[in-house]
């Protein structure tokens, strides 16, 4: 008996009161923690999370500033012969697209970045001011024609991406970029394959093609208007009448 009562009495084989009838659990409990606790404060993860922080900040600025929507535009300016067949037909016209592409990307990111380039100092400078007023206070204006609604069509893609001279360079390269398709369009309707080639690169390296059509003046857009409508009528005129695929 007497033994019975001092085994009850012995305090290493009493219940814990708190509910923890191992003792050597608790222990076991802070030794996760801290190996938990190591594992997500090292220091190569916390210098990844602050990277990764960093980068949302950034893409959430390059959002705003339209930087983004430019440079998305650049992509699709560069990879345009992969949607056209009329770049892609052989390498000669591809070389020659990418090359002329270079030059008014050249002309877009110095005027855009470094200094003022020719034709770049009055106009197109109006028009970029015009339209990010249009992207601020849009709300305010009325539909417009001439030039004024060029300046609202850039406004209207401000507000839309974000307010970037670079942005609406690119929308001009991009104009440029689909006269190219219909120059080749016309001189495969024309049967003049021969000098395709150099009626690209002639094209695209006019000097005031060059120049004024990278910059967000309304040359771009003209000249594609003009030749989408040369290239309509001769499209007409060869098949008799409004042709149902006048894309063909």
């Amino acid at each position: 008996m007497s033994d019975i009562n001092s085994f009850s009495r012995d305090p290493q084989n009493q219940p814990d009161l708190t509910g923890n009838y191992s003792a050597g659990e608790p222990k076991s409990t802070v030794k996760n923690f801290n190996f938990i606790r190591r594992k997500i404060f090292k220091p190569n993860n916390i210098l990844i999370a602050l990277a990764l922080l960093c980068v949302f900040v950034l893409l959430g600025h390059l959002l705003e500033s339209g930087f983004f929507a430019a440079m998305c535009l650049f992509a699709g300016i560069v990879l345009m012969p992969v949607f056209s067949r009329e770049l892609r037909q052989d390498q000669n016209i591809l070389l020659g697209y990418w090359f002329v592409i270079f030059l008014h990307q050249i002309i877009a990111f110095t005027n855009a970045y470094l200094f003022t380039t020719y034709g770049a100092e009055f106009d197109a400078g109006h028009f970029q001011k015009l339209g990010e007023e249009f992207a601020l206070y849009g709300d305010k204006w009325s539909l417009a024609i001439g030039a004024e609604f060029y300046a609202q069509m850039l406004g209207q893609i401000y507000s839309w991406f974000g307010a970037s001279y670079l942005l609406g360079e690119q929308l001009s390269i991009l104009a440029f970029a689909f006269s190219c398709i219909i120059l080749l369009k016309i001189i495969r309707l024309l049967g003049i394959v021969k000098y395709k080639i150099y009626s690209l690169l002639a094209f695209g390296t006019l000097p005031t093609m060059l120049f004024l059509g990278s910059i967000t003046l309304r040359e771009s857009y003209q000249v594609l208007f003009f030749m989408s409508a040369v290239f309509f009528g001769l499209k007409m005129h060869i098949k008799g009448g409004v042709n149902t695929y006048i894309l063909a």
